[in-house]
């Protein structure tokens, strides 16, 4: 027999989440700071995200000085979606689709200096930099993503 859903509320007060353009030297970073909430509800191999929410956020960028400025005083993001997963016969996840319904994105004002640019060029960078190879056997990658 299948398991019920299980329903599950998430929420996050004054949470800051940074992005530092070099990771040796933490001093210039971007910053989102924001109330965060998620509600979802799990059954076997779905999960409904009702909504995730961004509220009373902002969007700030340190500097060496430790001077903050704030690039987008005010922003808040509303979205709903799923997210789906098939697996074959083993049990093995074969697939992962996830698909936003909703997405609301309440008027909002920022500025991005040609520094800002730099830096923020920068910080992507060091993140794709960051990103970790497959755990997976390149074999299995290609069977399933051929």
């Amino acid at each position: 027999p299948a398991s019920p859903p299980m329903t599950m509320r998430v929420s996050l007060q004054r949470t800051a989440c940074r992005a530092v353009a070099k990771w040796d030297a933490p001093q210039e970073f971007f910053e989102l700071g924001a109330e965060i909430s998620v509600h979802m509800i799990s059954e076997a191999s779905t999960v409904q995200l009702k909504e995730i929410a961004v509220r009373r956020g902002c969007i700030r960028r340190g500097a060496a000085g430790g001077l903050r400025a704030s690039l987008c005083p005010s922003l808040e993001i509303i979205a709903s979606g799923r997210l789906e997963q098939s697996a074959d016969a083993g049990g093995t996840i074969r697939r992962s689709a996830f698909a936003l319904d909703r997405i609301v994105i309440e008027p909002c004002s920022g500025r991005l200096s040609a520094a800002d640019t730099a830096v923020l060029t920068m910080t992507l960078a060091a993140l794709a930099r960051a990103e970790a190879g497959s755990a997976e056997p390149a074999d299995e990658l290609r069977l399933r993503d051929p």
